[in-house]
């Protein structure tokens, strides 16, 4: 179970996710990262996620790190666009893993 926790008002907003990964009730990793902090031109975002952390050679964390990095290194400066590169991505990702749907599971 992933923890996460929001707290905003007009000045500050704060994000806390837990650390802790396991699998079938055994613990894995006890400092893993769930939180990727984003800058762009119009926003700073902070991203959290839950779910599956790692699948065979593929670490949520570290692709989700890359990822962006590789958007702000294309040049992708506002939020809206950064998000639809980032759904982007994240369609092509989930549609080539095992059970995935759609042409790249094909």
């Amino acid at each position: 179970m992933t923890l996460i926790l929001a707290f905003a008002n007009r000045e500050i907003a704060v994000l806390l996710a837990d650390r802790r990964i396991s699998s079938n009730g055994r613990l894995i990793d006890d400092e893993y990262n769930k939180l990727v902090v984003l800058c762009c031109h119009d926003a700073r975002v902070a991203l959290a996620f839950t779910g599956l952390a790692q699948m065979a050679n593929l670490d949520i964390a570290t692709w989700l790190t890359n990822t962006v990095g590789e958007i702000d290194g294309a040049g992708i400066r506002t939020l809206a666009d950064v998000l639809e590169c980032l759904r982007e991505r994240l369609e092509l990702l989930f549609r080539s893993l095992p059970g995935g749907h759609g042409p790249a599971a094909q």
